[in-house]
């Protein structure tokens, strides 16, 4: 954001001053709720021994099947972001 401001360009315009800046925030939300759904999941980092082996005989497969079942709306999400922060970086140039 600091590298924008200093383009002079304004991403989060609260005063309404640059019609542009809604692209910009639906652009940073889009990426952080497909940060959020890539990263949804089970940690294994902080199961014990007997969890571990638990989690990989019962929980591994539903696991992995909700995450191959949120990945295309994480990606989804990350290419809309993605679209709308260049949407508003070409608008700004424009007008």
């Amino acid at each position: 954001m600091g590298i924008l401001n200093t383009l002079n360009l304004k991403p989060l315009n609260i005063f309404g001053d640059d019609p542009n800046s809604n692209a910009m925030i639906f652009g940073i939300l889009y990426l952080i709720a497909g940060g959020i759904l890539f990263n949804t999941g089970a940690t294994t980092s902080r199961m014990n021994p007997s969890q571990l082996t638990h989690y990989f005989q019962k929980g591994y497969a539903d696991d992995m099947n909700n995450q191959f079942a949120r990945f295309p709306i994480a990606l989804a999400l990350f290419i809309s972001g993605i679209f709308f922060i260049l949407l508003y970086l070409v608008l700004n140039r424009l007008t």
